[in-house]
């Protein structure tokens, strides 16, 4: 078992929360260095925020059940949510940063969205005012 403890700060670096996570794992923690397992625990996290969070909050597939429940239903839904997701995340990346971040995910949906659907891809490229 693992003990990570999070801070957050805000911009004047003062720290405004700090947060405990107890990670469980099958691996023998002690062949890894303190560095080593919590790169696994970002690695772990960065998945989860980066793929599993763009599917359940963005494309809501947490809130909706798409077709009648059977195995074969559920892993065509699942891959075609896989390939949507990854056609989105392609399509954020060719957009213009806003600044040093990447476009929103929401905003990206919109620009992807309008562009399959109007042909609007001068539209789509340009930044928001």
């Amino acid at each position: 078992m693992l003990l990570v403890r999070q801070q957050h700060w805000d911009d004047e670096d003062n720290l405004r929360a700090e947060d405990y996570r107890y990670f469980v794992t099958s691996l023998d923690t002690t062949v890894f260095n303190f560095h080593q397992l919590l790169r696994l625990v970002r690695v772990h996290w960065g998945i989860e925020n980066r793929h599993n969070w763009t599917l359940d909050v963005v494309l809501g597939e947490d809130a909706r059940q798409p077709c009648r429940p059977t195995r074969t239903a559920l892993e065509v839904v699942a891959w075609l949510r896989a390939m949507a997701f990854n056609l989105l995340a392609c399509f954020r990346t060719r957009l213009p940063p806003q600044g040093r971040h990447l476009v929103e995910w929401t905003r990206a949906c919109e620009l992807l969205r309008d562009s399959l659907v109007h042909g609007r891809r001068q539209t789509a490229l340009a930044t928001p005012d």
